[in-house]
């Protein structure tokens, strides 16, 4: 099938009629484009309180679990280093989430699109990054703190 051609001999374009999958991919993409970054502050904002309520509740449950035993046992430096690294962790990933939801400055002017686009893109990969760089060290801190847990039960 040719492409309709006029009388210059210019292919027109012919406009076919939007389908309903189309209008709801269209309104999916619209939504995700302007609730990236209200999602990525929602977020760092939760994980902030889940973060600092870990880091509370970790020295009750090695308090619970008997950890000074074996922190007072001679030789058992190795020990408070592993036991440590966990409150260093949840604060580093502490960190990283409040960076999140600070106001972020930047200087942009309503009239210069490709500056507001670049802005905006920079604060999204920045906020990925941290939000990435924030649940890793979150994780490490649950796995580790699980080993310390059960090093606790097995002394």
């Amino acid at each position: 099938m040719k492409p309709p051609v006029n009388q210059s001999g210019d292919i027109e374009a012919v406009a076919e009629p939007a389908t309903y999958s189309d209008s709801l991919a269209k309104e999916y993409a619209k939504n995700l484009y302007l609730g990236s970054t209200a999602l990525q502050w929602e977020f760092g904002k939760h994980m902030v309180t889940v973060n600092a309520g870990f880091f509370a509740a970790y020295f009750g449950v090695m308090k619970f679990l008997g950890a000074e035993v074996l922190v007072a046992r001679p030789g058992s430096s190795w020990f408070l280093t592993l036991a440590l690294l966990p409150p260093i962790l949840l604060i580093l990933s502490l960190i990283c989430f409040a960076v999140i939801i600070l106001p972020i400055r930047s200087s942009i002017t309503f009239d210069d699109m490709t500056r507001i686009e670049a802005v905006r893109r920079s604060h999204l990969v920045r906020r990925s990054t941290l939000t990435v760089m924030g649940l890793t060290l979150f994780i490490e801190a649950l796995f580790v703190t699980i080993i310390v847990a059960f090093m606790i039960l097995v002394a």
